[in-house]
């Protein structure tokens, strides 16, 4: 069984707190994902390199978004 990489991408308040996260898409390749959400939220180059870098960032308009890196067909304590 192989295991595939996606990637959750949330949108969330400006300290991005779990209560606040909101899935807003879900992809298998980082850099699409960044040009998801930089299309659908209007982020600035610093924002894409942030999420490139620390995955996470906060826009102009003091939304925080994220990306998680997930792993398909597994589970989660390690079996």
């Amino acid at each position: 069984m192989t295991q595939e990489t996606i990637y959750l991408c949330y949108e969330a308040d400006k300290w991005i707190s779990r209560e606040s996260k909101e899935l807003a898409y879900i992809g298998t390749d980082l850099e699409d994902c960044i040009a998801q959400l930089a299309a659908n939220f209007e982020l600035n180059e610093k924002n894409k390199e942030q999420l490139r870098t620390n995955n996470q960032t906060i826009s102009q308009q003091g939304y925080g978004y994220i990306i998680e890196e997930e792993r398909t067909n597994c589970f989660i304590n390690g079996f």
